[in-house]
């Protein structure tokens, strides 16, 4: 049990330095898509993925 335990840590340590830029990345085309839907009148939309934008913000500060 202590063994996986170690292991899971060592390899979320990996993920954790792999996984920031993507999450940046992938916040980034978010909140692409967010301006350009808010642009076509979309607006509900729009909000949506600002909020996924934003909420990558917090998972790319967390995985830091």
């Amino acid at each position: 049990m202590v063994l996986t335990i170690y292991a899971w840590r060592y390899y979320l340590r990996g993920v954790d330095r792999v996984a920031a830029w993507l999450i940046a990345g992938i916040g980034v085309v978010y909140l692409v898509v967010a301006v350009q839907l808010l642009l076509q009148g979309k607006v509900g939309l729009g909000v949506a993925f600002l909020g996924y934008s934003l909420g990558n913000v917090g998972l790319y500060l967390a995985a830091k």
